[in-house]
């Protein structure tokens, strides 16, 4: 053991070794920070592949958006258009049995619009709406005898020889 190591508690030779130790761990930090410099570019490489993804897709879920938008008004109109055929389909086939009913009453014996109504329970409107149909189409005739209007089944006037004047 030589004297500067007594001394100082080292010598040439462990300073040598700390030498080498310190150039290899030099080397070390610059291998990390080398590694760190390419981490970084990756990550920024990466935010801006991401980014650019991103906002891709949230293009391709607005254009997604607008178009389910687009359908929806679609089917929205076609709903209207469909819910409007059935209630003209309703409507038809509701003025087909309210003219049913009338001319049961009538066939019952009910003549007048106010025997009609009492009957049948059906609102005024619909009642003379029904017999300007009837009459229009021919199925009915009306005769006023008096005040009063009476509505007969035009086929059943025809077969029994009535001749009462129609009124128009």
């Amino acid at each position: 053991m030589g004297i500067a190591k007594l001394i100082l508690g080292f010598d040439k030779s462990d300073l040598e070794d700390t030498h080498m130790r310190l150039d290899s761990l030099e080397q070390a930090v610059r291998r990390l920070q080398e590694a760190l410099e390419r981490l970084e570019g990756e990550v920024a490489r990466l935010e801006a592949a991401i980014g650019g993804s991103v906002r891709e897709i949230r293009s391709e879920q607005l254009q997604f958006v607008e178009a389910l938008e687009e359908r929806f008004a679609e089917i929205e109109d076609s709903l209207q258009e469909l819910s409007r055929i059935v209630s003209s389909a309703q409507e038809g086939e509701e003025q087909d049995s309210i003219e049913e009913i009338v001319l049961e009453a009538i066939r019952s014996g009910k003549t007048t619009p106010t025997e009609i109504i009492e009957t049948t329970g059906l609102p005024k409107n619909r009642v003379y709406s029904a017999l300007r149909r009837l009459v229009e189409s021919g199925v009915l005739y009306k005769q006023r005898e008096g005040r009063h209007v009476h509505y007969y089944i035009a086929q059943d006037a025809v077969s029994a020889g009535e001749s009462g004047e129609a009124v128009a």
